[in-house]
C-alpha cells in the first residue's frame, strides 16, 4: 500500500512540475504573464481532458478521499485548476505540504483542504477554493 502510494505521489508530482515547467518555459519565450489566469490558460491548451480526468483520480487516491463530499472539493479543485481560476502549483504545493508534514495521517484530505484555503488567501484567491460543507462532512462521518 505504501509502495503504491509513494509511486502514486511521484507520478502527481511529475505531472504537477511538467505542467508548471511547460508553462514557465511558455512564459520565457512568448510574451510576459500578465496574470495567473494566461499561464492556466497555457496549461488548459497543453493538456486535455483525459490528464486531468487522471489528474483528478490521482488527487483522490492520494488524499484518501472517502465520502462524495470529499471527492466534490477534488473535483471542484481540478475543475478550478482546468480552468484558470487557480494555478496548479498552488495544489501542488498545498499537497505536498501534506505529504512532508503529516506523513502518518490516515485522513490527508482533512489537512490538504486547510492548507489549500490558507495558500490561496495569501495569494488573495481565497474565493476560487470551491465550498466545503463542514456540517454535511462530520455528519456523513459520523454515521460511518
Amino acid at each position: 500500500m505504501r509502495i503504491s502510494a509513494a509511486i502514486t505521489a511521484l507520478v502527481i508530482g511529475m505531472f504537477c512540475t511538467f505542467a508548471v515547467e511547460s508553462v514557465e518555459a511558455q512564459e520565457r519565450f512568448s510574451r510576459p504573464r500578465t496574470s495567473v489566469n494566461q499561464a492556466a490558460s497555457n496549461s488548459r491548451q497543453q493538456f486535455g481532458e483525459s490528464q486531468f480526468e487522471e489528474y483528478e483520480r490521482q488527487l483522490n487516491a492520494l488524499l484518501l478521499t472517502r465520502i462524495d463530499a470529499e471527492k466534490a472539493f477534488v473535483e471542484g479543485v481540478v475543475e478550478k485548476v482546468r480552468t484558470g481560476a487557480i494555478p496548479s502549483r498552488l495544489v501542488q504545493t498545498s499537497f505536498q505540504w501534506v505529504r512532508v508534514k503529516r506523513p502518518q495521517t490516515r485522513y490527508p484530505f482533512v489537512f490538504f483542504e486547510k492548507v489549500i484555503r490558507l495558500q490561496a488567501a495569501q495569494l488573495g484567491l481565497q474565493d476560487e477554493i470551491p465550498a466545503f460543507d463542514y456540517d454535511s462532512y462530520l455528519n456523513e462521518i459520523t454515521r460511518r
